[in-house]
């Protein structure tokens, strides 16, 4: 049995477009967050600092803030900073994290360009839907800009490696069929039951592996560059919905969105592994499962306002939410804890239903 596993494991390792496509994300990111280092730029008091000097004078003044966020706090970031801006010349950015954030989130800075003779405060009803819900005294100050730039990346490193593992997990089944190995293995009787089961073990080792790994070395690259500052602080700094389900701190936030992730990766998994028993053709798996993956996106995005299905479109939607490519997207759609307890729910579900029919379809296999 271990024999088995260490092949199956050993046949997943050895795709190397798997292991190009993981070498050319960690480069990506190495360069993307030195050029974050290197361009980072900072304006405190009348003294401007860039590069990793920047980033901890950044820290220190946001400690001086640290707190829950209040009118009497923006108001003094105000009278001392003022707004940050660009500067029309150079485009050099003017400001520093506290009123850079005051900036972007409590006045018109979108509207202007970031043109500092037109900023000002939202009024009336912009001030209601936009900044007052920030000063209720329950959002906590910190220093968020390394986890704010890294959620820019999140998303396109989830999807990324969701690819990854379609390319790796598409020949699981369907390469047998096509080299007649399964005529072989499905002779024994171990084949056809404990040796299929190696392979989905195999499966899920190799994506315990890859994606943990991967999503731990991105954290301790963001970690070495900007510290844990700003873990502790309030979710909400990060321009996230304040409806709906959502972790209050940031570490809560970035710990649910890992587990979200894990979970819509796990789902492909299975739901790859299931095509793949279906299909006799490897590159034939890949474009089914690519094309399974992205079909939720097409729903949300252009069928679910067509309200074809009429009432019966929202339990389309919600199924459509526990898909992998859905799941580290659930926090932008303002669902309650409930609803994404049901969605990971329906995840697992679906996940045993993939795993079964995969199982059961390779095993009745009787060659061509």
């Amino acid at each position: 049995m271990g024999i088995l596993f260490k092949e199956e494991l050993r046949k997943m390792a050895s795709r190397k477009i798997v292991w190009v496509g993981l070498l050319l994300l960690f480069v990506f990111l190495i360069f993307r967050i030195a050029v974050v280092q290197k361009e980072y730029r900072t304006t405190i008091d009348g003294q401007t600092y860039t590069g990793r000097e920047a980033i901890q004078k950044d820290k220190e003044l946001a400690r001086e803030y640290s707190g829950p966020l209040t009118e009497k706090m923006v108001e003094d970031i105000y009278k001392r900073f003022g707004f940050s801006y660009y500067e029309e010349e150079s485009g050099d950015f003017v400001g520093n994290f506290c009123n850079g954030f005051i900036t972007r989130r409590m006045t018109n800075y979108n509207q202007t360009g970031g043109s500092q003779v037109e900023i000002m405060f939202y009024q009336g009803e912009e001030w209601e839907n936009n900044a007052a819900h920030l000063l209720k005294g329950d959002v906590e100050f910190g220093y968020a800009y390394g986890w704010e730039d890294l959620w820019e990346s999140w998303l396109v490193i989830v999807m990324y490696l969701s690819v990854l593992f379609v390319i790796a997990y598409s020949p699981m089944f369907s390469e047998e069929y096509a080299l007649r190995t399964a005529d072989l293995l499905l002779t024994t009787e171990r084949g056809r039951g404990s040796g299929i089961g190696m392979k989905l073990l195999a499966a899920l080792a190799f994506y315990i592996f890859v994606s943990v790994g991967m999503i731990g070395l991105v954290v301790l690259l963001y970690l070495s560059v900007f510290g844990p500052d700003g873990l502790e602080a309030s979710s909400l700094l990060m321009n996230i919905p304040s409806e709906g389900y959502h972790p209050e701190t940031i570490l809560g936030f970035y710990l649910y969105e890992i587990g979200m992730s894990l979970s819509g990766m796990l789902l492909l998994m299975t739901v790859t592994a299931g095509i793949s028993a279906y299909s006799r053709n490897s590159y034939m798996s890949v474009i089914m499962s690519v094309i399974v993956f992205l079909i939720p996106v097409l729903w949300i995005k252009v069928f679910a306002p067509m309200q074809i299905f009429g009432s019966f479109t929202k339990v389309v939607n919600h199924f459509m939410a526990s898909m992998p490519v859905m799941l580290p997207l659930s926090w932008g759609f303002v669902f309650t804890g409930k609803q994404t307890a049901v969605h990971l729910g329906v995840a697992g579900i679906t996940a045993a239903v993939c795993s079964v029919a995969a199982y059961r379809k390779y095993k009745k296999y009787q060659g061509r």
